[in-house]
């Protein structure tokens, strides 16, 4: 098992981790525990006894260090990330399902409004979809986050808000 330190990124430097590699795989999980919005663009890894590591460590702190091992890294790749993809496609299906209701109901309410046979009936009733959205379950992130955390072995090291 390998732990590598991930720092915080200057994408200005336009340098970033070997696309596949473990590193690169490291700040992929950084950013899914961070959640923050960032891409894993914004971190770069190196292996915690690399010269690197420790010449980065002199200019700022490590924010994360993540634990793998050819296992861990095909588990992230075949089974997590999969996951993570299809808990934000989720997350757009049911915007958009709320999006598409919300356009049909205010033209059925300006349908209504415009017509000489329905215009002092209420068409929408005691329709409130914005309630049913609000109880709806989505997949939870955060809970996805924690678990990666965890099966990964990810320290966090410091945390800024935003930054």
């Amino acid at each position: 098992m390998i732990k590598y330190l991930v720092f915080k990124n200057d994408p200005s430097r336009c340098e970033f981790s070997a696309p596949g590699s473990p590193e690169d795989i490291a700040c992929d999980i950084a950013r899914v525990v961070e959640m923050d919005g960032k891409s894993k663009y914004s971190f770069i890894a190196y292996a915690d006894n690399s010269s690197e590591a420790t010449f980065e460590a002199i200019k700022s702190l490590p924010r994360f260090s993540v634990e793998l091992d050819q296992a861990k890294i095909n588990a992230w790749i075949t089974d997590a990330e999969p996951i993570l993809r299809s808990i934000f496609s989720t997350h757009e299906s049911i915007d958009e399902a709320y999006t598409m209701i919300r356009v049909a109901l205010h033209r059925l309410v300006s349908e209504q409004e415009n017509s000489i046979v329905c215009e002092d009936f209420d068409v929408l009733g005691e329709c409130d979809i914005d309630h049913a959205f609000d109880v709806l379950v989505r997949p939870s992130e955060y809970e996805f986050a924690e678990h990666i955390a965890e099966y990964f072995g990810v320290q966090v090291f410091e945390h800024h808000a935003g930054g």
